[in-house]
């Protein structure tokens, strides 16, 4: 099963890189800093997307970019909002941070957007945050749950920067006490990559959560972007008595190859995830071994048949790229958008920045959206816990924030 799995990565990935080249933009430019706040006037909404499009996580970003691609061209279709057509401007940063810097320059001095979409990373939000503050041009993001996006490790709010997902306090937090609480206090083992944001801090509150209430985490290890090989950390853990892996990782390849080699080792782990490894791709490559033995946390519940009909149309459209939570998470941000600029009958930046941070209970595409005015998150957002049975994900249990 593990050459499979190298297979179908790689084939995902090729697709990921076909795809990008006839669509979003590349990542060249430098952009200028010069000459103060951009003027976003002009007969088009320019609505700019940025992420990782073309690595082997680039799934996560196409099913935003054709989402929002596929939405845009059904309302430009209807005359548009406001009477002016929408322009989609995207650019694929390639899973490197170093891209975002230029990219996103170029997005708010060059290309003079209205609202920026993105990104689903937190590593890149984080990048983004002070050019987007600085160029006064707001920016949504779909996934990026690192506290730090949208509030500044001094507690000062980014007055441009906002999200529609969950944040990591909150999940990190969760996932710990239901592993406690639900998986009877089994010893723990955290494996997290050591260079990202997203899996650093989700990893440190659920550690800090678990040891607070009385649970035991006997490894903390980490692993470089890009290894591929677990079997050193998952044999140190196996040796120290870990019962339950806990792995913040960004995407699902490195849970997939994680799951493999340690049924390869003959190890009977129960599997913790994080919300970003939630795919199709997960199920077809590792299900079978994940069948009542892993956990994963989610932002949104997709498996009742909410979904199904737009699933349905974005796959029939899309047969290089299966629709997955983040497909919805892109329709969440630009029905925020759409709500920001028909509700402040206005394209200017500010305007929209101001409508993203006074929405009370306004219908999205999943749920209805009360913005915190003093973090830029959403209100009470539930974490979902999922598992595998019979191949198929299942929702076990549905945390939600206490508090009004």
């Amino acid at each position: 099963m593990k050459k499979v799995l190298c297979t179908v990565l790689a084939l995902a990935m090729t697709l990921s890189l076909a795809a990008c080249g006839s669509k979003p933009g590349s990542t060249s430019g430098s952009g200028s800093t010069s000459g103060g706040a951009p003027s976003s006037s002009g007969d088009k909404i320019k609505i700019g997307y940025f992420t990782d499009m073309s690595s082997a996580d680039g799934y996560i970003g196409m099913a935003g970019f054709y989402a929002l691609e596929d939405r845009i061209e059904e309302l430009n279709a209807n005359g548009g909002l406001l009477g002016q057509q929408i322009e989609l401007i995207a650019y694929d940063n390639a899973g490197k941070n170093e891209e975002v810097v230029n990219i996103v320059n170029k997005l708010c001095y060059a290309d003079k957007v209205n609202v920026i979409i993105g990104p689903t990373s937190s590593s890149h939000a984080i990048s983004a945050a002070p050019i987007v503050n600085e160029a006064k041009i707001p920016m949504i993001s779909l996934s990026a749950t690192n506290a730090a996006v949208t509030v500044d490790n001094d507690g000062n709010v980014q007055p441009y920067v906002f999200r529609v997902c969950f944040i990591d306090p909150y999940q990190g937090t969760a996932m710990a006490d239901f592993a406690y609480n639900d998986l009877d206090n089994p010893v723990i083992g955290t494996l997290a990559p050591l260079e990202d944001s997203y899996a650093q801090g989700l990893k440190t509150y659920f550690i800090e959560q678990y040891t607070k209430i009385g649970g035991t985490v006997s490894k903390d290890l980490g692993y470089r972007a890009g290894e591929v090989e677990f079997r050193a950390q998952l044999t140190d853990m196996d040796n120290s008595g870990v019962q339950v892996v806990f792995v913040p990782c960004t995407a699902y390849k490195d849970a997939a190859f994680m799951v493999q080699q340690a049924a390869d080792l003959g190890y009977d782990f129960t599997w913790l995830f994080g919300d970003a490894v939630y795919s199709q791709e997960m199920l077809d490559n590792v299900g079978d071994l994940l069948n009542g033995k892993c956990y994963l946390s989610n932002g949104i519940t997709d498996i009742d048949g909410t979904y199904d009909e737009f699933y349905a149309a974005f796959n029939a459209k899309h047969t290089n790229q299966t629709a997955n939570i983040y497909a919805l998470y892109a329709m969440d941000c630009m029905a925020a958008t759409e709500y920001a600029i028909t509700n402040g009958n206005s394209t200017d930046p500010t305007s929209i920045r101001d409508q993203f941070e006074n929405m009370e209970n306004v219908p999205l595409f999943t749920f209805n959206m009360t913005m915190e005015k003093d973090t830029h998150n959403p209100h009470n957002k539930p974490v979902s816990i999922m598992t595998i049975e019979d191949g198929a994900y299942k929702l076990f249990k549905e945390y939600i924030p206490s508090g009004d």
